[in-house]
């Protein structure tokens, strides 16, 4: 199991080349679990190779736990089983592509840590 931080949202962060921004947190009904998921998208507006951005979702992971605690800034925290069976992945992935229209999925264990 894994903590996640529910941060206040939407949250935007400035990168090099532009930002991106942290839309909303949902939950998707999905095989009996609840998936946690986070829309929002990137902009690249401030780069020397054009401007551009996409759409995304990002997948921390199926809640096992939800909000049992508080981090020291009072935000809620989770406990999240990340979705490691990459079979399992791709069924995610359909599912959010149709449901949402994004261009991406991202899952937490594709991130650099």
């Amino acid at each position: 199991m894994l903590e996640y931080v529910h941060y206040p949202l939407p949250a935007e962060v400035n990168a090099i080349g532009g930002y991106y921004v942290l839309q909303s947190e949902k939950e998707l009904s999905f095989e009996g679990k609840r998936l946690l998921y986070l829309s929002g998208y990137g902009v690249v507006d401030s780069s020397c190779c054009g401007t551009g951005g996409c759409q995304y979702i990002y997948v921390p992971g199926f809640i096992a736990d939800s909000r049992v605690k508080k981090d020291s800034a009072g935000n809620p925290v989770s406990l999240i089983e990340p979705v490691l069976d990459e079979s399992l992945r791709q069924k995610v992935r359909e599912d959010l592509y149709q449901q949402e229209g994004v261009s991406q999925v991202v899952f937490k264990e594709d991130l650099p840590s």
